[in-house]
């Protein structure tokens, strides 16, 4: 094989082509997107996985300091089971989940999307800060989005 052809970039792939009649020629190399961030599409929610989520509102809500710490974990579970939360490069889009934090009569405007970012967000910043959540009920912003996603869930 000529060396040429054996050349790699850093991402492992050749950047060379053999052509019909044998002569290796260089190709393009691929586009890096990583000028802009953009977000999977996550997969869909039934109706039924929407009720399971907003069955919380009323529990956290109403939570003694005793109760919470549970209720937060079967919360948890459920936004995990539901697929509310789902996978995405969550730390690139931190930044403006802390905007939103901090203004959180933004929450009522926001679609179902964002608030799905936003509580995975959360819920991923409470693995490594377990009194994030709890801030998060306290400060009014857990209420905030399923209040917010009880009014985007009605016909």
């Amino acid at each position: 094989m000529n060396s040429a052809s054996s050349r790699a970039s850093s991402d492992g792939r050749s950047h060379y082509s053999r052509s019909h009649d044998g002569i290796v020629e260089p190709t393009a190399a691929p586009k890096m997107l990583h000028s802009s961030f953009s977000v999977p599409q996550p997969p869909e929610l039934a109706p039924e996985a929407i009720a399971q989520v907003l069955a919380f509102q009323s529990r956290l809500a109403a939570a003694t300091p005793a109760e919470l710490s549970n209720i937060l974990q079967a919360f948890i579970q459920t936004l995990y089971q539901t697929q509310f939360i789902f996978r995405f490069d969550w730390p690139q889009w931190i930044f403006e989940a802390q905007a939103i934090t901090q203004q959180p009569e933004r929450i009522a405007e926001l679609d179902l999307l964002t608030l799905r970012q936003l509580m995975t967000v959360y819920v991923r910043t409470h693995q490594f800060d377990d009194g994030y959540l709890p801030q998060c009920r306290e400060g009014g912003q857990l209420n905030s989005i399923l209040l917010r996603l009880a009014q985007l869930a009605s016909p």
